[in-house]
């Protein structure tokens, strides 16, 4: 502790000084790297994260795994999931509108998601129903898989990963953000819960966030837009074995002790983002005096609050502080800043950065500085929280892929505002990014409609084009004159009861040849 002296500036390490003035150089410019012609849409900029590769991919594995789970299913029930994977083939437009029917829902919620098929007016919605049809609706949302069967197979036998019900969409979908955006110097990186009551091991229980059970993801994130960059799922306690391997044989080669939270920052921040030059803003949970020496290491200065169990103030403090006083202590052999400073309560804050003002009259600049760039990965959690598009389901994994879309989305405006100069809100680019990726959906919305609607009650093709309505009063049928009904066929102008509506189109048309 004696290495720690009382300093009157912050110092900060030659070398890492020369890598952080340097960073227009090592990034060139930052924000979108892609042009305006080819996002001249609101769904262009969405498509660049769910392009028809991810979609694709989503597609296959959907149905591989349907044809597994309806292998015992006999029996082909109009409207069950074995009839529709028999008789339509599932293209990547239906994964189109089914996201963008699930953005609508988002704008407008219902209590149940049922209710927007309701034949009650009081919530039947037109647009979906007519879009698709709630059979169908339903069918796509439970073959939702991301992961082959036979990997599945191996990976529950192994029981290595738990996260492996994910498959790539995480891989990809990082792989994606990191390709079409470069972030500014200012970076953040902090958690996020997913929220979530079932029984699953991955699951956290913190008292502090507004939603307490869940799942954590941990984001990186720019600071001044939210613009996140990288995900991270926890894979939960106790296995810090799968976090960060390939950094954890780099960087522990005497057998020293790494943090969890150390093994999330060096995987968070891999090769595209090291000695480039960036500032890395962290709160208490991932500061640490050796994580702090390990991303110096590593190019990144670094600011975040520290926590009393990761060092030890009791030599700090051996001086009362009055309120609004500061103390700055200097680390030689670190090269490593402390701040401490009173306020309603003791703040500790730890950097290797080298800050030019002091103080701003009221608190240390270096704590304001912090304030003012640790939001990043909030502003992210408040913009997907307007309009979510995830409910209520009983696999987990569904859970993180809807938040994706909605990380995918509010990434998707950033992009777009920035490229076009333009100031959408949410509301206004999830409307137009829903509305074009059902434009090429309306070609195909009747012929689903059709196929849907091919049997009903009556047991008569809709091909005849002889549909029943209900009258008011009630007549005896006009085929067998047994049993009163109410149907009328406007067609051939007569009232048939429901036993007798088949027989009757069938006699008539039998010269015809149809096929009922």
């Amino acid at each position: 502790m004696n290495e720690w002296e009382i300093a009157e500036s912050f110092k900060m390490d030659s070398k890492l000084e020369k890598i952080y003035n340097s960073f227009d150089d090592n990034i060139g410019k930052t924000g979108p790297k892609i042009s305006p012609l080819e996002i001249e849409k609101e769904s262009s900029s969405f498509k660049l994260f769910f392009d028809e590769e991810i979609i694709s991919y989503i597609k296959k594995e959907s149905l591989d795994y349907m044809e597994k789970i309806t292998k015992k299913d006999k029996e082909v029930k109009f409207g069950s999931r074995l009839y529709y994977l028999k008789n339509y083939e599932i293209n990547n437009e239906d994964l189109y509108a089914y996201l963008a029917i699930k953005i609508y829902m988002g704008i407008l919620k219902l209590p149940k998601k049922e209710m927007y098929w309701s034949s009650s007016i009081l919530y039947h919605n037109n647009f979906i129903s007519s879009l698709m049809p709630k059979c169908y609706f339903k069918f796509i949302e439970s073959s939702l898989h991301f992961v082959e069967i036979n990997e599945e197979e191996n990976k529950k036998e192994k029981n290595k990963d738990p996260r492996y019900k994910l498959g790539k969409i995480l891989d990809l979908l990082n792989d994606k953000f990191n390709k079409y955006y470069i972030l500014e110097q200012q970076i953040t990186i902090d958690e996020t819960i997913v929220n979530f009551k079932g029984t699953n091991s991955m699951k956290f229980y913190i008292p502090s966030k507004p939603h307490k059970w869940g799942f954590k993801l941990h984001l990186l994130s720019e600071s001044s837009t939210g613009y996140t960059s990288k995900v991270l799922m926890d894979p939960g306690r106790k296995r810090e074995n799968l976090i960060g391997k390939n950094d954890e044989n780099d960087n522990n080669n005497n057998n020293e002790k790494i943090l969890k939270s150390e093994k999330i920052l060096l995987e968070l921040l891999d090769n595209n983002y090291r000695y480039k030059g960036y500032h890395l803003y962290i709160d208490s949970w991932y500061t640490s005096i050796s994580s702090i020496e390990k991303l110096q290491n590593l190019g990144f200065c670094v600011t975040g609050m520290i926590s009393d169990n990761r060092i030890n103030l009791g030599y700090f403090l051996e001086k009362n502080l009055n309120d609004k006083e500061s103390l700055i202590f200097y680390n030689p052999k670190l090269k490593q800043n402390l701040v401490i400073h009173k306020d309603k309560r003791i703040l500790k804050l730890i950097t290797n950065y080298k800050y030019d003002i002091i103080d701003n009259g009221r608190r240390p600049y270096a704590i304001v500085d912090y304030s003012d760039n640790m939001h990043g990965v909030d502003f992210m959690n408040l913009k997907t929280s307007y309009y979510k598009i995830g409910d209520k389901c009983y696999k987990w994994y569904k859970y993180i892929f809807y938040r994706m879309v909605e990380i995918s989305l509010e990434n998707s405006r950033i992009i777009y505002n920035k490229v076009h100069n333009l100031k959408e809100t949410i509301f206004e680019f999830r409307e137009k990014v829903m509305l074009q990726l059902l434009e090429n959906y309306q070609k195909r919305r009747k012929c689903i409609s059709s196929k849907v609607l091919s049997k009903n009650n009556f047991g008569i093709g809709i091909s005849l084009l002889h549909l029943p309505i209900k009258k008011n009063n009630y007549v005896f049928c006009g085929f067998c004159k047994e049993k009163f009904t109410r149907n009328y066929c406007q067609d051939c102008k007569i009232f048939l009861c429901i036993n007798c509506y088949r027989d009757f189109h069938l006699n008539k048309f039998k010269k015809y040849n149809f096929t009922i």
